[in-house]
């Protein structure tokens, strides 16, 4: 049966040092990891290699061990203790060199490197597993980006399982809860130019490498984040055809989806779930512009 939430309640945290967006977020050990992205200053986009880290019970940020080149855009997941970072733009090209951060030793390695393109593309971890959704080679061109789904091996090794359900398709908000991985919006390329927005939720089941529609967002909209905790998956911010401050809770038994609050700004932010928490930090908030404001919600039990 299912029972209405009671709305998230979202509380202002201590700024980030630096404005960002497109950054890869990993959480372990009570840190939150914000790594790279990239930030508008005097009107000049520039390519982070900073590295933000915020204590989750102190309250407070510090600046960790920077990337080893400037990285936005690309997938990236957690695992292990661990955040992986699977390639990126550094402003001038796709680098497809995959790094990896230790938490518990808080340093940067090289682990490989991604197996296609993956700017805007999204990595999802299923039962221990990584799996990484679509991506392309140029941030400014979606007629560069792929269908393909890939899984890593336990030797390390990518393999390409399934294709997308809708071809091009980039910048949707996933995560895995049960037997399925969930995408949730996202945009593809039109013809003749411009970008068009999705307002679809697709599960994938990884044991068949299946896909079926299971609903619709209530506005199309790209550029959202998700964050599974508990028996929901948390949907918030991005761009329908402005910045969007609405945060959705959806039910992967029932496939309902439901208002679950408003963000304290509109934006597309890195959002995350840890400590028993709903973390937003930074994001797009503008056109040619990032912000540096983190605010958090209490996940209801």
């Amino acid at each position: 049966m299912w029972v209405a939430m009671t709305l998230l309640v979202w509380g202002e945290l201590a700024p980030m040092p630096q404005a960002e967006g497109g950054g890869a977020v990993g959480a372990a050990d009570g840190q939150v990891v914000v790594a790279g992205g990239s930030q508008w200053r005097d009107g000049k986009k520039l390519f982070l290699t900073d590295v933000q880290i915020y204590e989750t019970a102190a309250k407070r940020w510090r600046m960790g061990a920077p990337l080893p080149i400037p990285l936005a855009y690309g997938a990236y997941y957690s695992l292990g203790g661990k955040l992986v970072v699977l390639g990126g733009t550094d402003g001038e090209r796709w680098r497809e060199t995959a790094l990896e951060y230790d938490f518990s030793t808080a340093a940067w390695r090289q682990t490989g490197e991604a197996p296609a393109p993956t700017l805007l593309g999204r990595a999802v971890v299923h039962e221990g597993t990584p799996y990484l959704f679509g991506g392309c080679a140029d941030v400014a061109d979606l007629t560069t980006c792929t269908d393909h789904v890939f899984r890593r091996d336990a030797g390390g090794k990518w393999v390409r399982v399934a294709s997308l359900p809708v071809a091009g398709m980039v910048m949707p908000g996933a995560a895995a809860m049960g037997d399925e991985i969930f995408l949730f919006g996202g945009c593809v390329a039109k013809a003749g130019g411009g970008v068009e927005n999705l307002d679809s939720i697709y599960a994938f089941r990884p044991a068949t490498g299946q896909w079926r529609r299971v609903g619709t967002v209530p506005a199309a909209v790209r550029g959202a984040s998700a964050a599974a905790s508990g028996n929901a998956i948390y949907i918030a911010g991005g761009y329908t055809d402005r910045f969007s401050d609405a945060v959705y809770r959806f039910d992967a038994q029932s496939s309902r989806i439901e208002k679950a609050g408003t963000l304290l700004l509109p934006v597309a932010t890195e959002f995350i779930a840890a400590d028993g928490q709903l973390f937003g930090f930074g994001g797009e908030e503008a056109m040619r512009s990032r912000t540096n404001r983190a605010f958090s919600a209490v996940i209801p039990q």
